[in-house]
This record gives structure tokens, C-alpha cells and sequence, in this order.
């Protein structure tokens, strides 16, 4: 699964398009209210993708201590 979906959590651009780049950044800066949007989205996608990976991780190893 993706990391950032486009426009959504995030902006993709291709690399070495610093053009691109550059516009993401000032429409992200001209648009408070996205630019708050994106940032909850990005930090819910990693709290959810990473903080059940990790307690899975850790349930699973406290299963094969307790064996």
C-alpha cells in the first residue's frame, strides 16, 4: 500500500520535477484549510498502517514467549 495517496494524504510528484514540486508546495501554502486536511490524513494513515503493525508485532512475540 502507498505511504501518501495523491491529493489526499499528500502530493506525489515525479522525480527530479522540482517544477511540480515547487506548485504542490505554494497551492499546499495558498490553501490553509488542505493543508490541514493533508496533514491529519497523513498522520491517520501512519498511526493507522504502523501503531496496529506494531501491536501485532508485539502480541505475536508475547504469544511465542508465553509457549
Amino acid at each position: 500500500a502507498e505511504l501518501i495517496n495523491d491529493g489526499i494524504s499528500g502530493f506525489l510528484v515525479n522525480e527530479g520535477d522540482s517544477v511540480s514540486l515547487a506548485e504542490k508546495i505554494v497551492y499546499v501554502l495558498e490553501n490553509p484549510e488542505l493543508w490541514n486536511d493533508i496533514s491529519k490524513a497523513g498522520r491517520k494513515k501512519v498511526e493507522d498502517e504502523f501503531e496496529t503493525k506494531q501491536s501485532i508485532e508485539q502480541l505475536e512475540k508475547l504469544f511465542y514467549e508465553l509457549m
